[in-house]
C-alpha cells in the first residue's frame, strides 16, 4: 500500500481475513497483532501473533515466520518478560537466517540482545549485538551498523565497562558519519561525553561537547541547541570551570524559558545551584534548588523532589543551619523510600550531633539500626553503613562513653572496603582507634593518629587535623617518645 492510499481499518482487515489463505492470511493476521499490541492489548496480540506463526509454517514463508517470532517477542519484552521476549527473538534470527537479507537477520539479532540485556543474561546481549554487526554485508546498511554498535555499548554500560563502551561508541559515530546521519551523531556524541564522564575525563567530555554544541547550533534534530548547552554547561562544571558552566547553563535556561519548558528548566535550575555551591555560595544555591524543587512538585517528579530536598539539607548544614536541616531530613525521612530516608535518617542525626543534641542523635540512628539484618536484602551499601556508624561513634565520643565508640570503629575498619570510604568516615575511625590504643598500643596509636590527620587534610577537615595534631601528635623534636602529651 502506498503512502498516499487510506490505511485499511481493522473491520476491513477481519474482513478480508475471512477469505485469505497462506501467506495472506498471515500478513492480516501480523498486521492485527500490531495493532493490537499498540493498544497495549497484549493477549489478544500474542494470540494473533501464534495463529500467524502456524499459518506462515503452513505456508512454508520462513520470512513471516520470522516476523511472527518476533511480534511475540516484542509483546513478551512489552510484559517484561525478557528471557521468553528472548527465545522468541533467537527463532526469529533463526527463521530469517536463511533468506540472504543480512539487514533483515541483523535487526532480528538486535532485538534478541535487547532482551537477553533485560534479563541481565549479558554475554548472551553481547553474543547477538556482535553477530547483528558481523553479519552485515560490508559497506552497506550503515544505519543498522550504527545500531548494533550502540546497542553493544548499552549492554556493556550496564557491566560498568565503560572504556569499551566508549570504544564502542566511537565505532558507532563512524557508521553514522558515512551516512551523514547529523542529528544521531550529535546524539551519539552526547552518550560519549556521558561515558567520558563516569571515567573523570571531563576535558575529553567537554572537547566533545563544544563541537557539539558548534554544530547544534546550525542543524535541527529534533532537539533544540539549549539541550546541548545544558549537557556542555553540566560537563564544565564537573571538570571544574564553574563559571564557563553557568555561562552556558544561564544561554540554556533563556531558551527553556521562553519556550516553558519545565522540566528542562528543573534540571537547569538543578545544575546551577550546585554551581554555586561548588563556589561556596549556597544561600544561592538554596535559592535555586528550592525553585528546582517546586518545578518538579507540579510535574509529579517525586524521586527528583527528594533529590532536590536532599541537596538543600546539606546546604543548610553547610551554613550551620542545623535546626532547618534536621526538619528537612526529617521530611524526606518520612516520605521518602529505601536508601533515599535511609541517608536522610543518617543525615538528620549529623544535624542533632551538631546541636550538641546527642541522645537525640542516637535515637535518630536507632532505626537504622533496626535495620541491620534487612539491610544487605535492602541493598544498603556498606558505605551507607559506616557513615551511620561514624555518626553513631563520634556522638558516643560526645558522650563520654568512648569504649562503645573504639568497639564501633574498630568493627567499621574490618569491613573489606573501607579504604574506599570517604577521607572523613576514616579519619574518624583512625581517631577513635588511635586514642583507643594510646595506653595498650602507643606506636600504632601514634600511626593511627597521624594517618587520621592525613586523612582530615585530604578531606579539607583542617581544624580537625589542627586539632587533633596539636593535641596528641609530638612535635619534632619535643619529646617524640613521651606517650602522654
Amino acid at each position: 500500500m502506498s503512502d498516499d492510499e487510506p490505511e485499511v481499518t481493522e473491520d476491513e482487515l477481519w474482513a478480508d481475513l475471512g477469505e485469505a489463505t497462506g501467506s495472506d492470511k498471515a500478513e492480516i493476521l501480523l498486521e492485527l497483532a500490531a495493532r493490537s499490541g499498540a493498544a497495549g492489548d497484549y493477549e489478544k496480540t500474542m494470540s494473533l501473533a501464534e495463529t500467524a506463526l502456524e499459518t506462515a509454517r503452513e505456508a512454508s514463508n520462513d520470512f513471516l515466520t520470522g516476523q511472527a517470532h518476533l511480534m511475540m517477542g516484542r509483546t513478551f519484552y512489552a510484559q517484561e518478560n525478557y528471557e521468553q521476549s528472548a527465545a522468541s527473538h533467537v527463532e526469529g534470527v533463526h527463521a530469517l537466517r536463511n533468506l540472504g537479507d543480512s539487514s533483515d537477520t541483523a535487526r532480528a539479532c538486535l532485538l534478541a540482545a535487547e532482551s537477553f540485556s533485560e534479563a541481565g543474561m549479558y554475554d548472551k546481549a553481547l553474543e547477538y549485538a556482535d553477530n547483528a554487526r558481523l553479519g552485515l554485508s560490508e559497506g552497506e546498511d550503515y544505519e543498522t551498523l550504527a545500531e548494533a554498535w550502540t546497542t553493544r555499548a548499552d549492554i556493556l554500560r550496564k557491566q560498568g565497562e565503560w572504556r569499551l563502551v566508549i570504544d564502542a561508541l566511537w565505532e558507532a559515530r563512524g557508521a553514522l558519519r558515512t551516512v551523514q546521519m547529523v542529528g544521531q551523531v550529535l546524539e551519539c556524541d552526547v552518550k560519549l561525553a556521558d561515558s567520558y564522564a563516569e571515567i573523570g575525563e571531563f576535558a575529553d567530555a567537554v572537547m566533545l561537547l563544544g563541537d557539539t554544541v558548534n554544530v547544534a547550533e546550525t542543524f535541527e534534530n529534533g532537539r533544540s541547541a539549549h539541550f546541548y548547552y545544558y549537557k556542555l554547561g553540566q560537563m564544565m562544571r564537573l571538570a571544574g570551570d564553574i563559571p564557563g558552566a553557568m555561562s552556558y547553563l544561564e544561554k540554556s535556561l533563556e531558551q527553556n524559558l521562553r519556550e516553558s519548558n519545565i522540566a528542562g528548566i528543573a534540571s537547569l535550575y538543578v545544575e546551577l545551584a550546585r554551581c554555586h555551591a561548588a563556589q561556596e555560595e549556597l544561600e544561592k544555591a538554596i535559592e535555586y534548588i528550592t525553585k528546582a524543587r517546586a518545578h518538579y512538585d507540579v510535574l509529579g517528579r517525586g524521586d527528583a523532589v527528594v533529590d532536590c530536598e536532599v541537596s538543600h539539607s546539606i546546604w543548610l548544614h553547610g551554613l550551620g543551619r542545623y535546626d532547618e536541616a534536621a526538619r528537612t531530613n526529617q521530611r524526606i525521612a518520612e516520605f521518602g523510600e529505601g536508601l533515599a530516608a535511609y541517608w536522610a535518617r543518617s543525615r538528620r542525626a549529623d544535624n542533632l550531633f551538631f546541636l550538641d543534641q546527642y541522645d537525640e542523635a542516637l535515637e535518630a540512628l536507632a532505626v537504622n539500626d533496626d535495620q541491620r539484618a534487612r539491610e544487605e536484602s535492602e541493598g544498603v551499601p556498606t558505605r551507607a553503613q559506616a557513615w551511620r556508624d561514624s555518626i553513631r561513634a563520634k556522638t558516643l565520643v560526645a558522650l563520654e562513653r568512648p569504649d562503645e565508640a573504639f568497639a564501633l570503629a574498630r568493627d567499621v575498619m574490618t569491613l573489606p572496603d573501607f579504604e574506599e570510604f570517604d577521607s572523613s568516615i576514616r579519619a574518624l575511625m583512625y581517631e577513635i582507634r588511635g586514642k583507643g590504643t594510646r595506653e595498650t598500643e602507643p606506636e600504632q596509636s601514634r600511626a593511627d593518629l597521624a594517618h587520621a590527620v592525613a586523612l582530615y587534610l585530604a578531606a579539607g577537615f583542617i581544624p580537625s587535623a589542627q586539632r587533633l595534631s596539636e593535641e596528641f601528635l609530638p612535635a619534632v623534636g619535643s619529646g617524640a617518645n613521651d606517650d602522654t602529651n
